[in-house]
């Protein structure tokens, strides 16, 4: 018994240090992101010789590529979360006879339905992605059309990333994640514990 507990630990272990990794290359996905934008922001207030509002477009082109690159670290955070919750948790319950083991999830997740979460809260993060691409988009407009042809394609290319990237915003926090959220409520009852000789 003990070997396979060592054994679901392990992997419990690999996937934690797995899902800590990941989580300071979101870290640094926001830090970067945040750079860009403190960066854009101070050059548009001084505004060099060199200055030209069309500039601003590369905040949404790089912007919604670390937006994309934050949510395929999240989707994998989640997913390592899933499997964790799914199956080893149920097989460490049903080997220690002990239903309190591992049981951060469900404490989680009961504690935060007793709270109303503030929807700032939710927004936060897709925010800092995609409400600077959209002012950058607007404000670039007009300039962006009245020159050349690269300048359009470069307009036409953010927009698209912009609206990609709040579309699967969309998709993952109110479609794929609640989803899978719901499937655990069948799963809340504890691992079956088999009864002492």
């Amino acid at each position: 018994m003990n070997g396979k507990i060592q054994v679901w630990l392990s992997e419990f272990n690999a996937l934690t240090n797995q899902s800590l990794s990941r989580h300071r290359l979101q870290q640094a996905a926001v830090a970067l992101n945040m750079s860009l934008l403190t960066t854009a922001l101070g050059v548009t207030l001084i505004q060099p010789v060199w200055w030209d509002i069309k500039i601003l477009l590369i905040i949404p082109l790089l912007s919604s590529l670390l937006g994309f690159y934050y949510l395929h670290q999240e989707f994998q955070i989640t997913a390592n979360g899933f499997y964790i919750r799914d199956r080893i948790r149920p097989k460490v319950v049903e080997l220690t006879s002990d239903t309190e083991i591992m049981g951060w999830e469900l404490w989680d997740r009961e504690y935060k339905r007793s709270l109303a979460e503030p929807l700032v809260f939710g927004l936060s993060i897709p925010a800092i992605y995609t409400i600077p691409s959209v002012m950058a988009l607007v404000a670039t407009f007009q300039p962006t059309f009245e020159g050349g042809n690269w300048i359009v394609v470069a307009w036409i290319v953010g927009s698209v990333l912009t609206v990609f990237t709040i579309i699967f915003w969309f998709i993952w926090r109110n479609h794929w994640l609640r989803k899978s959220s719901k499937n655990v409520v069948v799963k809340d009852k504890e691992p079956r514990i088999p009864k002492s000789a």
